[in-house]
Order: C-alpha cells, then structure tokens, then sequence
C-alpha cells in the first residue's frame, strides 16, 4: 500500500474509531465490572481484533495489523512494521496479543488525562 494510500485509511480509520470512543469506553467500564481490569483488557483486544479481520479469517494481514496498532494509539517498533510488511504477513489473535505486548503508546495519548497511568488500548 502506498503512503498516501495508508495515509488516508489511517484517517478513515481514525474517525471511525473517534465515532466509536464513547462505546468502547462503555464497553471496557461494563467489562472491568464484570472480568476485572485483565479481563477488560483482554475483552477489548478481542473486539478489536475481529473489528479488523476483514475477511473473517480469524487473522490479520499486516496492513490490517498496522492500521489497528496506529489507530489505538501504538507505537511499532520498526523491526516489526518491516515483518508486517510481508507480503505473506498474517497473525492469528494469540500472536497478535504478543505484538501488542511489544508496542507501547503513543505520546499523543500520554496527555491525555483519561488515559493517564494506563497503557490499555
């Protein structure tokens, strides 16, 4: 995918997302209730992974990888987002939980004062 390409589903895919903040806050509150803070963490990773498996294959391809990562606030590594972009790129949602555990936030969310002292999506 080009970078003006990217660029603009990063966009499209950010307003989305901003449409859908007041939800999944919603979501993650009902889920803390209910699972614990792990539980709700892990209860969001899910939702937004099969947001983002397109074709329902149960994986992601890495522009869907890359997209998701960005628009939840992550930062890559670059070792990575060069492994994401294989042509032959694909996670299943227990790798993609490992991927997430080696991204850390964006500093844009950092002042934020909702997101203050966490690190979920």
């Amino acid at each position: 995918m080009e970078s003006a390409e990217y660029a603009s589903a990063v966009k499209a895919m950010s307003e989305v997302m901003a449409k859908a903040e007041e939800e999944a806050r919603d979501f993650v509150v009902e889920k803390a209730e209910e699972l614990g803070e792990d539980g709700a963490l892990e209860a969001a990773l899910m939702e937004a992974f099969v947001a983002f498996d397109s074709d329902n294959d149960g994986k992601l391809i890495g522009q869907e990888l890359a997209v998701l990562l960005e628009v939840s606030g992550r930062t890559v590594p670059p070792e990575l987002l060069q492994e994401f972009q294989s042509k032959d790129f694909e996670c299943d949602y227990d790798e993609f939980t490992r991927i997430y555990a080696r991204t850390w936030r964006n500093e844009r969310l950092e002042d934020d004062e909702e997101f203050e002292g966490s690190d979920e999506v």
